[in-house]
């Protein structure tokens, strides 16, 4: 049976001012650094076989990046982060039936 929970309803400024204190977290300061944790934090979630599928998502991934770039490489912390959000968004789309938001300060 589940259980119920109390959720405090937030307006547009509550969430904004959350996400204001959130992006300036050292942790959420480098895009890479955010990524790996999303991804980390996804897995966490995922079903075992999920988590097992998880090296050929990333390479399903990497390879239709190759594609879209027509061959071009991009450096290394840029291919890494790229791949370990496509990964957490896919995870989370096709295993929890979430689908996930990143965002970015202006």
């Amino acid at each position: 049976m589940l259980e119920t929970q109390a959720h405090q309803s937030s307006n547009i400024d509550d969430l904004a001012a959350l996400f204001r204190e959130q992006f300036a977290e050292k942790r959420f300061a480098e895009v890479g650094e955010a990524a790996r944790e999303m991804r980390e934090n996804v897995l966490e979630l995922a079903s075992p076989s999920m988590r097992q599928a998880e090296q050929l998502i990333a390479e399903r991934v990497g390879a239709r990046c190759i594609q879209i770039l027509d061959g071009a490489a991009r450096p290394p912390e840029e291919e890494r982060a790229v791949t370990d959000i496509l990964v957490a968004r896919e995870i989370a789309r096709v295993d929890l039936g979430v689908d996930l938001l990143v965002a970015q300060p202006r």
